[in-house]
């Protein structure tokens, strides 16, 4: 969202205005096939706090100006 965090590639410093979002949004969830999402993600949709982390994305997103 801001750039190169590790300020050593070429986008160092570079704000790319990127609207992000955590893959646990209900939005981008729905995306995923369901047979991906258990493959690949439903087990740490059952022990990670989605609505947390979502919540603190949209925050970023807000701070940084994203939509």
């Amino acid at each position: 969202m801001l750039g190169d965090p590790s300020y050593a590639g070429p986008l160092a410093g570079a704000q790319l205005g990127l609207v992000v979002h955590h893959i646990m949004d209900p939005e981008i969830r729905q995306e995923v096939p369901p047979e991906i999402w258990e493959e690949q993600i439903g087990v740490m949709s059952d022990v990670l706090n989605a609505g947390a982390l979502t919540a603190a994305v949209a925050a970023m997103r807000q701070r940084g100006g994203g939509a």
